[in-house]
């Protein structure tokens, strides 16, 4: 009994987080946060919340913090406009514009940290407040739009087809066969590696349990997509940032610099870890992918706003830290990402007032990061 507990709470302490939540809005929007529209919503709306989260991993898991994340989500759509609306440049010369732009502005910020040993909140701080001013001056405080179409594709598009395989959507239906196949390919592989190397495995029930589980829940929600209007296109790009900054932080020296400049900066510098190259390079990540989450965010406006990117950076940090921070991996910021996602949408549902969310926010940050730490001491025990 004591060796189930650890199990449940220990290992899917998350997973059980995220269940609770997707049955507390369940209940609380009569059914609502299942409709095939706000499905697609959830993941639409909180796409550039799942790629931040990416870059903010990287950065707590090195010990620093980036506030400046959602200063470059604004300047992103103020600069792509300003460029290609206001100024009417081609599609590719403002992009490699934009992004050679962040890749300065990352640099710069890398540097000031790394090298000049400005503290992270400090410096972030700085930059944060030097590129937003910077966003409100290129853009004049104006609403930029419309954006071109494969920006707008980036953020609102569908893939979709007029075949239709037992009345679902052809391509929701393959992503799904491809995942149960991937799915069950990838636990033989695995159990029989660790069987070859002498380490424990579940029981076979157990892990058909859990893989019918993960299998079923994909499958519901690509049965949502079916149902409105096909699998969104952000959703292709998100699969495929997680499966690359998964391995990242997993099988590359790169990801085990990272975790060691984290735990002991010292001790990673004294092992032979360029520690300043590390953050450095981290840094650069984080603006770059927030000037593409910027992107995503001004494609499905299909305009550049004054206010986007309000309050991303907190919503960054706390999907992160409910997500487990650097022990679970991609994995933990990407959960931790989907619980936040689903608990804005779920208070949108309801109609609560905005300082009424913030107060809701902060309130299940506090908790999903106590029942983190209670499910990971009841697993030492």
């Amino acid at each position: 009994m004591s060796k189930l507990k650890n199990i449940s709470l220990g290992k899917y302490g998350l997973v059980i987080a995220l269940i609770l939540v997707v049955i507390f809005f369940g209940i609380t929007t009569r059914g609502t946060l299942f409709n095939a529209m706000n499905v697609s919503n959830i993941f639409m709306q909180n796409a550039y919340l799942i790629i931040l989260s990416i870059s903010m991993f990287f950065c707590l898991s090195t010990g620093c913090v980036d506030l400046s994340v959602a200063s470059f989500v604004l300047f992103s759509g103020a600069f792509f406009g300003f460029l290609s609306v206001t100024n009417h440049i081609s599609l590719g010369i403002s992009l490699l514009a934009l992004f050679a732009s962040a890749l300065v502005l990352g640099v710069a910020q890398g540097f000031t940290i790394a090298y000049l040993n400005v503290p992270p909140f400090i410096a972030t701080l700085g930059f944060e407040l030097l590129i937003k001013g910077m966003a409100i001056a290129i853009s004049g405080g104006q609403t930029l739009g419309p954006f071109p179409k494969a920006i707008q594709f980036l953020g609102g598009a569908f893939l979709t087809t007029k075949a239709r395989v037992f009345g679902l959507d052809a391509i929701c239906l393959a992503a799904f066969v491809l995942f149960v196949i991937v799915q069950v390919v990838g636990e033989i592989k695995k159990r029989a590696k660790r069987k070859h190397y002498g380490f424990p495995v579940a029981s076979v029930p157990a892990t058909i349990v859990r893989i019918a589980f993960i299998c079923l829940t994909v499958g519901f929600v690509l049965l949502r997509f079916s149902q409105h209007n096909g699998m969104p296109f952000i959703l292709v790009i998100l699969v495929c940032l997680v499966v690359v900054y998964s391995y990242l932080s997993t099988r590359t020296a790169f990801g085990r610099y990272v975790y060691a400049v984290g735990a002991s900066r010292n001790a990673a510098r004294l092992s032979g870890v360029n520690d300043k190259k590390v953050i450095m390079t981290v840094f650069i990540n984080a603006s770059l992918l927030s000037t593409f989450a910027g992107l995503v965010v001004a494609g499905r406006l299909n305009a550049a706003t004054m206010t986007a990117g309000v309050g991303y950076e907190l919503e960054a940090i706390a999907a992160v830290s409910i997500g487990g921070g650097s022990s679970t991996g991609i994995f933990g910021a990407f959960c931790g990402a989907a619980i936040m996602a689903i608990v804005i949408n779920g208070m949108n549902v309801l109609g609560m007032a905005a300082d009424m969310q913030k107060v809701a926010k902060g309130l299940i940050l506090l908790l999903a990061v106590l029942f983190d730490m209670y499910s990971k001491k009841r697993s030492k025990d």
